[in-house]
């Protein structure tokens, strides 16, 4: 289920500030997410400030999250229990 309070941290902590603590963990599970069939490229559309572009990231072809804001939210899981913690 969509927990929009992840989303938005997920968000926040790629956009705006990521603590020395989520960004160790982002990175042990974004190198789960490199080896993981089950991630794909996607675009996004993004926005900042008073322009929006597009970027292709990874994304999880099982749950649609984008890989690296997924990874940034330290109480959410991987859909397939691939990550440690």
């Amino acid at each position: 289920m969509l927990n929009p309070i992840h989303i938005f941290q997920g968000w926040f902590h790629s956009l705006i500030y990521t603590p020395k603590k989520v960004k160790k963990l982002s990175d042990e599970r974004l190198e789960v997410c490199r080896k993981c069939p089950y991630a794909v490229e996607k675009s996004f559309l993004k926005f900042r400030e008073d322009s929006a572009f597009e970027e292709k990231t990874k994304v999880c072809s099982f749950c649609g999250c984008p890989n690296i804001e997924k990874s940034l939210v330290p109480k959410e899981k991987c859909p397939m229990n691939l990550w440690k913690k």
